[in-house]
Parts: C-alpha cells; sequence; structure tokens
C-alpha cells in the first residue's frame, strides 16, 4: 500500500457526459466533473457559486399560462437607455429600470408569440412573426412613450405564384406611360395588384385590377413595341407579401439593407431592401442600389427560420446555413447575389447567439449547440459541436441569452432556459480554451430570457401559495438567493415587509452579512430575531459539484478501475463561507447567524477534510453549500491509499 496525493486545479470542461467517465486518456477529464449544479466555472479554473435572481414583477396577470405565452426582447435607445420588452397576447410591456413604463397594444395573439423576430435599427424595433404584417416600435418619448405601427412599404417585391399563362399572350395598349395590359385568357386577380408584368423588353407595375383579362399600370422600362406577347416569354408577379401570402418571419440588417426571410408561400426567400431605403422593395429595375430577391434552393425542402448580418448575411433553414459570397469584397447586389450552402444541419427556433467571435445556434432537434466560425483557409464557414462532451445537460432549450463582462471575473456565458425548467449554461473564451457546460435549478422552472448591456432578465414559473405563478427575475451577482427582495433601511427594521411574492414560502435570509433562520412567509412579511440595515429575502439553492471518478496514474500505470482509499481532502477556497464536502463543514469556512455579534468574513485559502473512506474503485466526494453564502472553489486535492 502506497499513499499518494492528487489534485485538480481546472474545472474548465464543466460537467461531461457519463459516456466520459472511463476517458483516462481523455485531456477534458482531468479538467471536468461528473455533476455540477449551480455552479458556474471561471476561466481561471475554478468553480463559483451562480448568480441570484432579483424579484422584478409577478406578471402572470398579462395573459400568461405557459411559456408559448410569453417572449422577451430588448431594445437600446440612443441616448443609451436600455428596455426590456415583454411581448405577451395583445400587448407588449415595456419596462426601463426594472419598472414597468408602457403597455402597449399590439397585434400579436398567444399563437403568433413564439414566432416573434426582432431587428433594430437606430430607434426604431422592427418585428415580424410570419402572420402580421411587419410593425415597427418607435419610442416618441421618454420613458413612457412610444408607437407601435405599419410601416409603409413603397414597392413590395413580386413573385409568380401562379404561372398559369403559357397559352396565353399579352398586349399592351402603348408602348410606355399609364397602360393597359390585356390578356387572351383570364389570368389575372386582383393579387396583381401591386406586383409586376415583364416581356418584349418592357415592365409595367400593375396598379389596378379590371378583369381576369385585364388590368392597368405604368411602364418602369418601356416595351420595344405594341405587339402581342407570347406568356412563355413573359413573367407574371403579384406581391410576395400579404395576408393570403404571408408576411416576413424573420429580419435582420445587412449592407444598409433591410433583410426579410421565409412567408408562409415562400419559406426559403429572402428579401433585401434597396441600399438605405428599407422599404422599397422594388425589383422592377437591377441597379446596384436596389432590391434583391432570391429563393434559396438546396437538397431539401429549406424553410428559413433565421436570417443573420455578419461577415457575410448567413441564412439558417430547417436543412442547412447558407452565406453570400465570402470571397468578393464588394457590396452586394442584384446581379452578385447568390447564397452558398456552408453546412446542412439545420436549426431550431430559438434566437441565435453571438458571443466570444463565435455564432452559436441550436441544432433542429433541439439536442445539440453547435456554433459556426469564418475559416480564412478554407473560405467558408465551419461548424463545431460545442456540446457534445455534455450533451446531457441541453434539453430541447426554449431560448438564449447571454452575459460577456469583463469586469467580472472575465465571465462569458450562454444561457439555455430548457424545456424541463432547467438552466444549461456554457461559458466559452476560445483564447483560453475554456468551453464549459453546467446546470442551474431553482425552485420553479426557467423559461424565457433576453439581455442587453450585461443584463440578463428571466422570466420563471413558480408554485406560490399553492398557485402556479410567473415571475420576472433578474440575474444579479451580488444576490444569493432567488426571487430575491432585498431592502436597505434608514432606521433598522425586524419586521421585513414586501414579500408577497413569496407567499407561503420557506425563505433564507441575509441580514447585515448574518444568516437568519429560515421562515415561511406569512402575510407578506418575516419577523427577525434583531433589528437590521439591509436584509436579503429570498429561495435558497443548493450548489453542488462531484469531481470525476478519481484515476491516479502510476508506474504500472492507470489505478481508474483498482481499489483506493481517499483519506483526506484538501479544498482550496477563495473568498468562501459554508462549504461541505461529504456532508462534513469544511474547518474555517463557518458562518455567521442571527446569534453572532459581527458577520464572518468570507475566507482564502485551502482546509484539510478527513474522510477514511473504503477502499472503492469509484471512490468520490461530494461538495455541496446549504446556505446562501459566497463560494469559489479553486482546486481540490486528495491523499489517496492505493
Amino acid at each position: 500500500m502506497a499513499t499518494v496525493v492528487s489534485i485538480q486545479s481546472n474545472f474548465t470542461a464543466g460537467e461531461l457526459d457519463p459516456l466520459l467517465h472511463g476517458r483516462v486518456n481523455y485531456e477534458p477529464y482531468y479538467k471536468g466533473a461528473q455533476k455540477i449544479r449551480n455552479f458556474l466555472t471561471v476561466p481561471q479554473g475554478g468553480l463559483q457559486r451562480r448568480f441570484g435572481l432579483s424579484f422584478i414583477q409577478d406578471v402572470s396577470s398579462f395573459g400568461i399560462t405557459s411559456f408559448s405565452d410569453v417572449a422577451m426582447h430588448s431594445f437600446e435607445h440612443s441616448d443609451g437607455s436600455v428596455y426590456i420588452l415583454l411581448f405577451v397576447p395583445g400587448f407588449i410591456r415595456i419596462y426601463f429600470e426594472d419598472s414597468l413604463v408602457a403597455n402597449l397594444a399590439s397585434p400579436y395573439l398567444a399563437a403568433d408569440i413564439p414566432n416573434i423576430n426582432v431587428t433594430q435599427s437606430i430607434d426604431r424595433l422592427i418585428i415580424v412573426d410570419g402572420t402580421n404584417q411587419p410593425r415597427e416600435l418607435v419610442r416618441t418619448s421618454a420613458h413612457a412613450g412610444w408607437t407601435l405601427g405599419a410601416p409603409s412599404f413603397r414597392f413590395f417585391p413580386s413573385y409568380d405564384f401562379r404561372n398559369d399563362y403559357d397559352s396565353v399572350t399579352f398586349t399592351p395598349s402603348a408602348t410606355s406611360g399609364n397602360i393597359t395590359l390585356t390578356s387572351s385568357g383570364p389570368v389575372f386577380v386582383a393579387e396583381h395588384v401591386g406586383g409586376l408584368y415583364r416581356g418584349n423588353g418592357g415592365t409595367v407595375r400593375i396598379t389596378g385590377f379590371t378583369s381576369g383579362t385585364q388590368v392597368t399600370g405604368f411602364t418602369v422600362t418601356d416595351f420595344i413595341d405594341g405587339a402581342a406577347i407570347l406568356g412563355t416569354l413573359s413573367f407574371l408577379g403579384e406581391v410576395a407579401f400579404s395576408d393570403g401570402r404571408g408576411w416576413p418571419k424573420t429580419v435582420t440588417f445587412f449592407q444598409n439593407r433591410l433583410t426579410f426571410g421565409g412567408t408562409m408561400s415562400l419559406p426559403n426567400g429572402i428579401f433585401l431592401s434597396a441600399t438605405n431605403d428599407y422599404f422599397n422593395f422594388n425589383t422592377s429595375v437591377t441597379n446596384d442600389a436596389d432590391a434583391i430577391s432570391v429563393i434559396i434552393h438546396g437538397r431539401k425542402g429549406n424553410k428559413i427560420i433565421h436570417t443573420v448580418g455578419y461577415t457575410s448575411l448567413l441564412v439558417f433553414t430547417t436543412h442547412g446555413e447558407h452565406s453570400t459570397s465570402l470571397v468578393q469584397e464588394a457590396p452586394l447586389t442584384p446581379s452578385n447575389a447568390f447564397f452558398a450552402e456552408q453546412t446542412s444541419r439545420g436549426i431550431a427556433d430559438p434566437e441565435i447567439s453571438f458571443i466570444d467571435n463565435q455564432i452559436i445556434y441550436i441544432d433542429k432537434g433541439g439536442k445539440i449547440i453547435r456554433s459556426l466560425g469564418y475559416n480564412a483557409e478554407k473560405v467558408k464557414y465551419d461548424e463545431v459541436d460545442i456540446s457534445v462532451l455534455s450533451p446531457q445537460l441541453i434539453r430541447t432549450p426554449l431560448d438564449s441569452s447571454s452575459f460577456e463582462n469583463t469586469d467580472r471575473d472575465n465571465g462569458t456565458y450562454l444561457f439555455y432556459p430548457n424545456s424541463d425548467g432547467t438552466l444549461a449554461v456554457y461559458q466559452t473564451l476560445q483564447e483560453q480554451g475554456v468551453s464549459a457546460w453546467t446546470l442551474c435549478t431553482t425552485d420553479g422552472e426557467f423559461g424565457k430570457t433576453t439581455s442587453i448591456n450585461n443584463e440578463v432578465y428571466f422570466v420563471i414559473k413558480r408554485n406560490i401559495d399553492s398557485q402556479d405563478v410567473f415571475y420576472l427575475e433578474k440575474l444579479d451577482f451580488n444576490r444569493f438567493t432567488d426571487s430575491a427582495s432585498y431592502q436597505e433601511f434608514v432606521t433598522p427594521e425586524s419586521v421585513i415587509t414586501g414579500l408577497t411574492h413569496l407567499e407561503g414560502k420557506t425563505v433564507s435570509i441575509i441580514g447585515d452579512g448574518l444568516i437568519f433562520n429560515e421562515q415561511q412567509v406569512s402575510g407578506g412579511q418575516v419577523t427577525l430575531e434583531k433589528e437590521v440595515s439591509t436584509v436579503e429575502v429570498g429561495i435558497n439553492f443548493i450548489p453542488e459539484m462531484v469531481p470525476m471518478p478519481l484515476n491516479i496514474p502510476t508506474q504500472l500505470g492507470n489505478n481508474l478501475y483498482l481499489p483506493k482509499r481517499i483519506k483526506t481532502v484538501f479544498l482550496d477556497y477563495f473568498k468562501s463561507l459554508g462549504l461541505k464536502v461529504n456532508g462534513v463543514l469544511v474547518p474555517s469556512l463557518e458562518f455567521g447567524d442571527s446569534t453572532s455579534f459581527n458577520p464572518i468574513e468570507p475566507k482564502t485559502g485551502f482546509s484539510e477534510v478527513p474522510l477514511l473512506q473504503g477502499w472503492d474503485p469509484r471512490e468520490k466526494i461530494t461538495i455541496t453549500q446549504d446556505q446562501p453564502l459566497p463560494a469559489t472553489i479553486r482546486g481540490v486535492g486528495y491523499e489517496v491509499d492505493i
């Protein structure tokens, strides 16, 4: 028997798939853990108790009965004001500095909410959902003045939906000006008004419907002569956007063009406005600055899910990702517009994220998160499965948001509320090789999320006083509980009110840095044993970490499957209190409670925790913290008999 010491001080591979628990020859094995709950990885290698959640408002009364009834987006005004937008059936609720400042009627019904996509142009937000005509949300005065209206299109794009005129001829009444166009058979319909006719060198913008054989319009380009034109040499298009044909589902900006994608009748159509003329989709002429219409064809029927203006214009569909040219540096024009397939994976509905120089999206099956990055050598986008080491944490996400703040431990995180109510968290820092997934839970279900300027918001479903409710809550690294109420008093208080949103809940209480006994909220309040000047009252959560099965490389090889006994655990911590190893409080990490005279400052250092467990080849330890206190684990060491 020999005694050895083993140390792990890097957890930047996150929680690893159980299929990797035997891969001792794989480098991430020594950078990961079997289980990480309610801890976040930090790029320096350690683990930190996750953020708390500050309570903002109960939004249940807004017509929300499930997460599909709400969509969250953000808006930043040019004056620096930041707003959170809550789309609920029939309304847009607008928040500024965590207060509801506007409640705007909208045309979006419950069935429309999951399909809402937005993009921002200076001080206006353009909204599409595939069913309703696009809308513009504009702030007219700070902070409560807002308007929501349908923009006026100068011209709609045109498309030949019918193609039923090969056997007829078309005869213009004149070669130029305002004309009448007559067909030899009934092919015209009222939907052709606003559309285009082309033939014999001429182009007509149709402005009036007379009958199935006659329409009126004006020439955009003149006909060569007034002779009858064969249908096989003609184009007859109606407007591509309408209540009958559908409205765009996606929207973005690219090279000073407003870009719409996907309609009910043209699910694979991409439409770019004229340059700097955002609602002009006139394709009757083809100058470089004119509008562009492209139908994307692939090996399978492609339905456009998202469009992204990036280094190129990226189009994400159900069966692949496509991009405009990555070779030419000239602006996109009607003459050079094409989309080349980059991958053939497909995408799910939740929003695409941009973080750490990556485009990150959810695979169409909802089980894989992929990253798209430009490869200069190949002159194309490369795709990487960034969830391959932790697929068990990806559970058909409902939404996504990001947190990127170099002032916060260089933390760069993506948040994915899963369909089971958990929250998958991804930390990435490519230049340091950080790629880590962890999982967060709460007393309830994470649902929808959005972020802006390093502020992250969630809609969370909780059961309060035996009723299901939906709360708007905000990520807060200064809080240690969820649905937290933080209050400061000029004169110390012992009766803490304003807790109606926690009625009937057993809550944790932190007052003046001390931990008070848990209480059940009654009548919207709790009473403390002593007066405090500051207090946080909220729902506790338990961080938990289980390192990978212990493997000790020896001169004879690895001993993963051989008996071993952990005699002592060394826990290295930073500004922490209340950590436990296998349920045993780590020495020197005791914390102050309400009977203490002064709060105890968080400790930095390391401690030995004697265990003397049995001779188990799969010997393991569990590190937890059952009180709402600061905790950062820098490393874990073992003294092991082998």
